[in-house]
């Protein structure tokens, strides 16, 4: 029996930013390359301060540089947060 890879870092994001999301199921309705985090629901207060300290914990270890308070705003594009986040 084969072994599943387990979910994407990508997925893993949407998950993470849904429990901060309350207007909708970012589950059952994932976020569009082209949508804004303002759009799905992502407030400034959670963004600069849990979504972005979760994501320096889970996917910035070294060498990759700690995103800093104003590197993600609620105005990206969700492919844009997406690259900021895991890049």
């Amino acid at each position: 029996m084969a072994e599943s890879a387990g979910p994407t870092d990508e997925e893993v994001l949407v998950v993470g930013v849904a429990l901060f999301v309350r207007a909708r199921d970012l589950r059952e309705d994932p976020p569009g390359p082209d949508e804004t985090l303002a759009q799905i629901g992502v407030g400034a207060n959670s963004l600069d301060l849990a979504i972005r300290d979760w994501i320096n914990d889970r996917f910035r270890a070294p060498p990759k540089r700690k995103l800093m308070s104003g590197d993600l705003e609620p105005s990206m594009t969700w492919a844009a947060f997406v690259l900021k986040a895991l890049g």
